[in-house]
């Protein structure tokens, strides 16, 4: 039971705090591909 609580615990951090920042470095590399296209036209 306290491991289930454990993972339920981990979700919510990894959904509040990790999701965001990954989201945010995709975004970010994903504005950079598109730089570097418009760049080399």
């Amino acid at each position: 039971m306290q491991e289930i609580m454990q993972k339920q615990y981990f979700f919510r951090f990894f959904q509040t705090f990790l999701f965001p920042l990954l989201s945010l470095k995709r975004i970010r590399s994903f504005q950079t591909y598109l730089d570097e296209k418009n760049y080399i036209k």
